[in-house]
């Protein structure tokens, strides 16, 4: 009895996260791509299972994987229209939560001829619950490192998005998202093996009485 319940217990802990590294160099880019005739995917699933898609957008909107001299190497990028503001959602391909440890963000400013803007990043449970979000600001090589606390978990997606404004004009920024950092949170599938065996034992036990 005793050593069925240490292995179960071995299993129980035995699922600790490893954490992911996206950084889009196993990635092929998919650059250049224009809208008509060889359209971007809406869409890239990473070797990962980290699923990065465009919302909150218009028709029209897109996301690559292109390099850069701004970064260490490939990245991934939305593009959209010039009338609305566009996003990056990141969710996991079997739907389970995670916790995200960090990610580098890039935002250009179209307005302002590419330079350096604005955006905001936003973590959400199953319930589409806020768990926190931190605004990117202007930094002087457009790239910014974020990192995010245990606050921040469990997640079941992380949104980049740009900015809309119009005051005297109107500019809009598209985001950029390397090195995402994070660890799939395991399902508990120990559990339902320890209940199974105590049931086990107890069946065994009612047939032998």
């Amino acid at each position: 009895m005793m050593r069925v319940l240490c292995s179960l217990l071995l299993l129980a802990f035995g699922g600790i996260a490893q954490a992911a590294l996206v950084d889009f160099e196993d990635v092929a880019a998919t650059t250049p791509c224009v809208s008509f005739p060889n359209p971007c995917p809406a869409s890239i699933t990473t070797p990962q299972n980290f699923v990065f898609t465009v919302t909150n957008a218009d028709n029209g909107n897109e996301v690559y994987v292109t390099s850069s001299n701004t970064s260490d190497g490939n990245f991934i990028t939305a593009l959209g229209p010039p009338d609305g503001y566009v996003a990056i959602t990141v969710t996991h391909q079997s739907g389970q939560a995670f916790s995200l440890t960090a990610l580098d963000v890039f935002v250009a400013d179209v307005f302002e001829g590419g330079l350096p803007g604005f955006a905001t990043v936003s973590g959400f449970d199953a319930a589409s619950t806020s768990l926190g979000m931190q605004t990117v600001s202007r930094v002087g090589s457009g790239w910014e490192s974020v990192a995010l606390d245990g606050r921040w978990g469990p997640l079941h997606s992380v949104v980049v998005e740009g900015d809309f404004i119009c005051t005297f004009g109107c500019f809009w920024t598209f985001p950029s998202v390397d090195n995402f950092t994070a660890s799939v949170i395991p399902v508990p599938a120990a559990v339902w093996l320890f209940g199974s065996a105590l049931f086990g034992l107890g069946w065994v036990r009612a047939k032998q009485s």
